[in-house]
């Protein structure tokens, strides 16, 4: 009988985030890896308020309304020694960090490790990274000693060369997928009659003062028409202020939402979803937006080409007229938001938990030879 290849998936991500793209991408990862008969995924982990952990392992929460960094440092530092102990034991054929703390190369011994890295943000906007922030530090540092690297797309994969000077054989790209389904339950949520939609982080690169200032006049001209935007914090007096001076605040809401069901609702009944960023490492979220069928509007640069293909209306992210006639067009053409809907159903079949488990699992196969 074969020996299944046991794949030790550290605590990291799970100690870090509550709710995020990076969690949820090994979420999945581990449940394909457990479907896997040749497979065995570990992921030594006590404490963690991660939403999605409870689906792949039990853990326990300590005050889960407390988001206090003492509290998460606590959780971090119970989890490594917990990591450190079965690192010891070294009962596995393959390492598998969540995320870039290097606290784990003095006990690897002879094993292998394999190093996702799911974009380049901290190397290309390095104004926006505090001074105590040790990413990139820690980053470099492991692509160096990693003997693989997964890159998530392939520009990011460009960027790892660019930055890091290291050989691009060294690289495989795997693109991710996306775990939401449309709802069809009809949720209790106020949301405005008809809306435009930007998820998650509002800052710096994700470029959202630029798109808001471009599609006021938009808003002005069509009566029923609002800027929805879903997740992140609330509204700072900076954008208020911006939205008070164009004269568009009633045209504005920020709404939280509480799990993925409630986020596929709010992507199904927009017109349509608006993504200007200045860089993602691949673009989540325009799967999402095919998954629930929400026409995408998307800039033409980084990554995000490589996912949405000819299913998306482009534009240039740092054009206001760009940004401007690219939403109009589509928030006034009725026939090409369905032709968009079609064509967003069919790019999301390349793009599956599935592909992107067995090409990984590849990967490991062909380090424990």
């Amino acid at each position: 009988m074969q020996k299944k290849l046991r794949v030790f998936i550290d605590h990291q991500i799970f100690t870090m985030q509550n709710y995020g793209g990076i969690s949820r991408v090994f979420t999945e990862l581990y449940k394909q890896f457990e479907r896997d008969p040749n497979v065995e995924p570990i992921l030594p982990i006590l404490l963690s308020d991660n939403e999605y952990i409870g689906e792949i392992k039990k853990v326990w929460s300590i005050f889960p309304y407390n988001k206090s960094f003492a509290k998460k440092l606590f959780y971090y530092v119970v989890n490594r020694i917990y990591s450190t102990f079965f690192l010891l034991k070294g009962d596995f054929e393959i390492f598998q960090p969540t995320y870039y703390d290097p606290y784990f190369l003095p006990f690897l011994k002879k094993k292998s490790f394999v190093l996702v890295i799911h974009d380049m943000t901290h190397e290309i906007f390095p104004e926006t990274v505090s001074s105590r922030d040790k990413t990139i530090e820690w980053k470099e540092k492991l692509v160096h000693r990693a003997e693989r690297i997964i890159a998530i797309s392939e520009n990011t994969k460009k960027d790892i060369v660019k930055f890091y000077d290291i050989n691009e054989k060294k690289i495989d790209v795997v693109y991710w997928a996306t775990s939401l389904k449309i709802s069809n339950t009809d949720l209790n949520i106020d949301l405005p009659k008809r809306y435009i939609l930007f998820v998650g982080n509002r800052n710096t690169y994700k470029n959202f003062e630029l798109f808001f200032k471009s599609i006021a006049k938009l808003l002005k001209e069509n009566k029923d028409l609002s800027l929805l935007c879903a997740g992140s914090s609330k509204f700072s007096e900076k954008e208020i202020e911006m939205f008070n001076g164009l004269g568009v605040t009633n045209k504005v809401k920020h709404i939280r939402f509480k799990d993925d069901n409630e986020l596929a609702y709010i992507y199904s009944k927009a017109i349509c979803f608006v993504f200007p960023s200045l860089y993602e490492g691949f673009g989540i979220p325009v799967l999402e937006s095919f998954a629930c069928n929400c026409p995408a509007i998307i800039s033409n640069i980084s990554s995000l080409p490589e996912v949405g293909g000819n299913a998306v209306e482009y534009f240039n992210p740092n054009s206001k007229k760009s940004i401007y006639s690219a939403v109009k067009k589509v928030v006034g053409d009725a026939n090409l938001k369905k032709e968009m809907i079609t064509n967003g159903k069919d790019r999301l079949k390349l793009f599956s938990w599935q592909i992107a488990a067995k090409k990984i699992i590849a990967i490991y196969k062909d380090l424990n030879k």
